[in-house]
């Protein structure tokens, strides 16, 4: 299971604004703004386009669901080997008072 983390990058005087999703393996892209916003988007799909971008780069397949971060986003797979429904989930019993 890879985590995709995403972050803005501001323009400069030489580079357009960038938006550049990576991986802790070191795999990354950095694409303008421009690419990844076609105007008719939200604020946040900018960032999932570019994880979407390094998901085809890597040859991974799968839906995508992220959350902000102080950076930018952080997407991971909607499937996943840990669920709540694996044997490691352990549900409140709400009769019990927890301390």
């Amino acid at each position: 299971m890879k985590a995709i983390l995403t972050k803005y990058i501001p323009w400069s005087s030489t580079k357009p604004s960038r938006i550049k999703a990576y991986t802790e393996g070191g795999h990354s892209v950095t694409l303008s703004y421009d690419e990844c916003s076609d105007g008719g988007r939200t604020p946040e799909q900018p960032y999932l386009y570019a994880a979407r971008v390094l998901c085809d780069k890597m040859q991974l397949e799968g839906r995508l669901i992220g959350g902000r971060t102080d950076e930018g986003y952080a997407f991971t797979f909607a499937e996943s080997w840990i669920s709540e429904k694996s044997p490691t989930y352990y549900p409140l019993d709400k009769k019990k008072k927890v301390r």
